[in-house]
Parts: C-alpha cells; structure tokens; sequence
C-alpha cells in the first residue's frame, strides 16, 4: 500500500515514520518492497519513530526558530529557511 501511493502522487523517496514503524518486521517489509519497486526508503535508526521523536524534533524546531532558521510568525504551514541554500 505504501509503495502504491508513492506511485499514484509520483514520489520516489519514502520516509517511514510514526509508531507503527517501531514495529522491526513492518519496516524491514515495507523498505523490501519499496526498494523492489526502484524507492528509497528512510526510516528512523537513532531516534524513536514516535513520540520520542516528535519531542526531539520540537526542540529542533525551537531552535531553528531562535536562529532564524524556522519562521513561525507567517500564517499557515512554517516555512524552513536555510541560509545560502535554495
């Protein structure tokens, strides 16, 4: 099903996150298939997939915003703005 969407809205890199994928043989299926198919799939190896990994990334996302990096003060979705990249 995974690599059935990425097909239909014409992905090719796959990132595999959320507490379902702290399930080991789910995610080695799933990165089998995708990769089978000619995708590159990401999935978390350091950092938990579920709410440990929401938390690290907010404090990521607080940081950014403190250096300017992350614009929160927009409406609608943040933008990311890395300096000298395009």
């Amino acid at each position: 099903a995974i690599a059935a969407v990425a097909e239909r809205v014409g992905l090719r890199k796959v990132v595999l996150t959320g507490g379902v994928f702290q399930n080991r043989i789910l995610t080695e299926l799933a990165v089998r298939e995708l990769n089978a198919r000619g995708f590159e799939a990401f999935w978390h190896r350091q950092i938990p997939p579920n709410d440990g990994g929401i938390s690290l990334g907010q404090v990521f996302a607080g940081l950014w915003h403190e250096s300017g990096i992350l614009d929160v003060s927009k409406e609608g979705p943040c933008a990311l703005e890395f300096p000298g990249k395009s």
